[in-house]
Order: structure tokens, then C-alpha cells, then sequence
């Protein structure tokens, strides 16, 4: 059921169904009031006065000795949070790793697929201008004052319109923004739209056998922008953060649908504010990889270890 799911809902702006092929916990939060650890006042869902409830899932094993990480999953277009958490398989981590996750819905097109507005690529096709920005951005400030979230921790994760929009929240929330993962997402159109003042770290993902948002850039219908391809949309991020020199940090196995290791992991560093920019190139992996546990693994891992710039 769940890798039905999976493939139902996954699919990208505006195109067919894709056929499929710790960190230590340090900062003191003494200071914070005593009812924010008792988790009998925390409720399941933020966003409800929006009239957008995100699900919110908090480590049972929460002691509130420490303030926690934040990650907000972004889902694909006509997916919705709770798939797009089962592909990811990022609840099953929320006890491990000691982080609380959102998982937010799209709003519904006329043909009934959630999407999330990235901008003028992907994927308001109806031009409905359901003000994503803004209605995240409240999600975060209410996850702020019910929750004890590490404010340098909030990082976003996103797949395909996901991965978009995860981007246009490092363009437009910089300066609250640790970092992102994008698995086949990409930039916006004009690199002159993003508005970041501060440095994000940045992790783009994407197969070289991606058909709907391809590795080498495109476009998603006739007339529409050209949205950058994988290794443009890195290089915007690491020239703007004046990165040093790129190394690869090896090679894994990442998608269970590809013979052997098809994941070149390449990082630039000795960039502004310290952050971390990478392309993990996935040959020959498609729109939609069997990840595994290893990408789920080394995701978090990455996410995790991201700060925000102050």
C-alpha cells in the first residue's frame, strides 16, 4: 500500500504519473517556560486558523532538556504531506534523531492536485496565488511559540514542486533558513528573483534519467520559463556564497532501482558563514528513486548538521 501511495501521488507539475523504474543536542533551553515540555499542551496539528492544519510529529522520548531541531517537508505536486513522509520514511527518524516534523498540504488546483506556488516555474498553474511564503512563514512562527524549536536548526526538505519551493524559501527566508534538500526540485528561472541576504546551505539531488524535471534544466510546458538544471542551480548558490574549490565526497548507493553506487557526492565548503553547498548527482536514477535507507540516512544526517548563519 504504501509504495502505491507512493507513485499515485508522486507526480510533478503539471505532467503525467511517472512510472517509478546525530547530532548532539547543545543548546540550553532553561530559559524557556516549563509548559512548552509538557506535551499533553502540544497540539497534533498547526496552520488550523489558516485553514491549512499541518501535521506535527515530536520525539516521545522528549526529555526538554534541549531546544530541537525543525524540519518542514515539502511534498511533490498532487501528493500531499502524509505520502510524501511514507516515501521519505522520515517519521520512523523523528524518536532517532530527536527533531520535530511538519509535514504542511499544498493547496488543491482545479484538477484536485496540491501543489505548492514556487514561483513562475512550478507549479501555480492556475494562477490561484495561494500565498505559500507567507502561509509557511506562519507555520514556522507557530511552531516557534508552541514548540521548543531550535531557531538556528529549521531546515526544509522537498521533493520535485517540493524541492522548488524549498528553494524559494532560501531565496525569501534566508535570514531564518539553515538549509535545504531538494531531490529533483531546482531553482528559480531567474536568479535574479532570489532575495537572499543571508547564506543557506543547499543540497540538490537529482537523477540523470529524470524525464520530468530534468537533470539538464527545461521546461514544463510550452511557453513556460526555463527552469535551471541541476548543476546551474548549485553553481548559482555556490558562486553567490563565494564556495571554494568542489571535492567529491564519494560515491554510494542511494536508489535501490540502480545497480550498484550511482550517487557522486560532491561538496564545495569554505563558503560564507561556513555553510555547506552539494550535488549529489544520481546516475541513471529517474523523477522518482527507490531511495533507501542509506539516502534517508545520509539526508538527515546533512540537514541535521546545518546551522543558521547569523
Amino acid at each position: 500500500m504504501r509504495m502505491a501511495l507512493m507513485i499515485v501521488g508522486l507526480v510533478a507539475c503539471g505532467g503525467d504519473p511517472v512510472e517509478t523504474d546525530t547530532t548532539p543536542l547543545d543548546t540550553d533551553a532553561s530559559s524557556l517556560p516549563e509548559e512548552r515540555f509538557d506535551k499533553s499542551t502540544w497540539p497534533e496539528t498547526i496552520g488550523d486558523a489558516a485553514g491549512r492544519p499541518a501535521a506535527v510529529y515530536t520525539p516521545e522520548t522528549y526529555d526538554g532538556s534541549s531546544e530541537l531541531p525543525l524540519l518542514v517537508l515539502l511534498h511533490g505536486y498532487s501528493a500531499n504531506g502524509l505520502v510524501q513522509s511514507r516515501y521519505f520514511d522520515l517519521v520512523s527518524q523523528v524518536d532517532v534523531l530527536n527533531y520535530i516534523l511538519v509535514t504542511p498540504d499544498g493547496t488543491k488546483d482545479a484538477r484536485g492536485n496540491r501543489f505548492w506556488d514556487a514561483g513562475d516555474v512550478c507549479c501555480d498553474m492556475g494562477d490561484l496565488n495561494p500565498g505559500d511564503v507567507e502561509y509557511i512563514t506562519g507555520l514556522l512562527d507557530e511552531a516557534e511559540t508552541r514548540f521548543p524549536i531550535d531557531a538556528d536548526r529549521i531546515m526544509f526538505i522537498g521533493h520535485s514542486n517540493g524541492g522548488f519551493m524549498s528553494f524559494r524559501m532560501a531565496c525569501e527566508m534566508s535570514e531564518r533558513v539553515a538549509g535545504i534538500a531538494s531531490l529533483a526540485g531546482a531553482g528559480m528561472s531567474d536568479p535574479a528573483d532570489c532575495a537572499a541576504t543571508t547564506p543557506v546551505s543547499i543540497l540538490q539531488m537529482h537523477g540523470t534519467d529524470d524525464r520530468t524535471i530534468e537533470y539538464e534544466g527545461g521546461r514544463l510546458s510550452p511557453g513556460a520559463p526555463n527552469y535551471p538544471g541541476a548543476e546551474a542551480t548549485v553553481a548559482y548558490w555556490h558562486e553567490k556564497q563565494s564556495c571554494g574549490e568542489p571535492t567529491v565526497q564519494g560515491v554510494v548507493d542511494h536508489d535501490k532501482g540502480v545497480d550498484g553506487d550511482e550517487t557522486e557526492k560532491r561538496h564545495w565548503s569554505d563558503c560564507d558563514g561556513g555553510v555547506d553547498v552539494a550535488l549529489w548527482k544520481m546516475q541513471d536514477s529517474g523523477h522518482i528513486p527507490t531511495v533507501n535507507e542509506t539516502w534517508r540516512d545520509d539526508v538527515l544526517g546533512w540537514l541535521l548538521a546545518q546551522r543558521r548563519v547569523q
